[in-house]
């Protein structure tokens, strides 16, 4: 489930009055899924044998068709990872996200932080034959 469904929900209506989503759907069908990438923590199960010192970030990924989240810490001085990307549990006996969600959310990670936006909340609509996101300008962000 997504960590701010709300928050979510409200950008997504942006994005139909602005026609944004009509044009997504009309070239590649509905949405099927939604992902919202904010801020997180480590879990604690992670923090021993983690180096998290420095300018450390953690990106938590949520989904609308999951009950489990996905986390990384970067470091963002040198845009590495600082920690294995992991699973975690929002509600008991959740099933785990499949591969291909994990690794989408690794490849925004990686892409925005490329692209040098560190900017959180990113909120990505899919299907199965596209994907696009939306995030804040740097000005929303501060």
């Amino acid at each position: 489930m997504l960590t701010n469904a709300k928050l979510f929900a409200d950008v997504e209506g942006m994005l139909r009055e602005n026609g944004t989503i009509a044009a997504f759907e009309a070239e590649h069908g509905p949405i099927t899924g939604r992902m919202l990438i904010d801020e997180g923590e480590v879990p604690s199960t992670l923090v021993d044998g983690l180096d998290l010192n420095g300018d450390i970030k953690v990106f938590r990924g949520s989904f609308d068709f999951a009950k489990s989240t996905v986390g990384v810490a970067v470091d963002m001085a040198t845009g590495k990872a600082k920690s294995p990307i992991w699973q975690e549990e929002q509600k008991v006996g959740a099933y785990q996200v499949a591969q291909e969600w994990v690794d989408y959310f690794a490849d925004v990670v990686r892409d925005c932080i490329a692209e040098g936006r560190y900017e959180t909340p990113i909120f990505a609509f899919m299907n199965e034959k596209g994907a696009f996101e939306v995030l804040p300008s740097p000005s929303e962000a501060e």
